[in-house]
């Protein structure tokens, strides 16, 4: 009964570390806009996230793939094995991202700059 109870537990768990990964990258991204005006808690908090988002990405995944291998070990069914790929695949495109300078997409560094 126990390891059932584990197996719910990080089945449970894995969307949370997707979630909160997804938080901690998209709060930079929402409140650092260059042409609106930004207040200098909003910079705080982005420059914050954004300085250990790598870290916090790396260790986030690390855990979600520790979950996984674990639901993936113990599950019996198909559809419980197959419903690791959602939220495996948003931690490590969170993880990417992380790591990603998005002002760089939207702003063409000059080709010839003098």
């Amino acid at each position: 009964m126990s390891k059932k109870i584990n197996l719910i537990a990080a089945g449970l768990f894995l969307p949370v570390l997707a979630f909160s990964l997804f938080i901690i990258t998209a709060i930079p991204v929402w409140l650092i806009q260059p042409f609106a005006p930004q207040s200098e808690k909003a910079v705080q908090i982005s420059f914050l996230l954004k300085s250990w988002s790598p870290i916090l990405t790396i260790v986030f995944a690390l855990a979600a793939s520790g979950l996984a291998g674990f639901i993936w070990k113990n599950s019996k069914r198909w559809y419980a094995k197959a419903a690791l790929i959602i939220p495996l695949f948003i931690i490590f495109v969170f993880t990417w991202f992380a790591r990603q300078n998005h002002f760089e997409w939207m702003f063409n560094p000059l080709a010839d700059a003098k």
